[in-house]
């Protein structure tokens, strides 16, 4: 997890300092800040799909300080956070933004027209939990295509075990 966490973080500094250095000729601290709401996507890509722990969150969030540091030519503290207040650069805590992205995530795959015709087949206890169990996988299948460079194949079979140890 340490890895992946470490991966994301460099793809959101790589795509922060180009976005900054194009930004730098316009003069405007305001202007870079909206450019780099365009980068917070790549901070929180497929969050939903892992579960972060406070320190990962932490690490996150201290990337977003970092920029908005850079930006304004200010150090750490009191500085940082009245900047993201005062711009609106995610007020809320990233946990919270984190847990708001796994619900809609969650409700959304309930609401799949796949889950939705397959759920009506499988009223047999036994076959709803090869059901969840066919899902896990394909999440789990699914972190590993997005997260491929940064993933083992010990912590594909980790989540897969995982997975099994839910249904039993």
């Amino acid at each position: 997890m340490k890895t992946l966490h470490v991966t994301i973080k460099a793809k959101f500094y790589r795509t922060f300092n180009c976005i900054y250095a194009k930004s730098f000729a316009a003069n405007s601290e305001l202007t870079t800040i909206e450019l780099l709401r365009c980068c917070l996507p790549v901070l929180l890509y497929a969050i939903e799909s892992l579960v972060p722990r406070a320190s990962d969150i932490n690490s996150l969030n201290n990337c977003i300080n970092t920029a908005v540091a850079k930006i304004f030519r200010v150090s750490f503290g009191n500085d940082v956070d009245f900047i993201r207040q005062m711009t609106g650069l995610i007020i809320i805590s990233l946990r919270i933004l984190v847990a708001e992205r796994r619900s809609r995530f969650f409700s959304k795959l309930h609401q799949s027209s796949l889950f939705q015709t397959l759920l009506p087949l499988f009223y047999d206890h036994v076959l709803i939990l090869l059901v969840f169990l066919f899902l896990c996988v394909f999440l789990c299948i699914s972190v590993y295509l997005v997260f491929r460079p940064m993933c083992h194949s010990v912590f594909f079979i980790f989540v897969c075990i995982v997975c099994l140890h839910l249904v039993k």
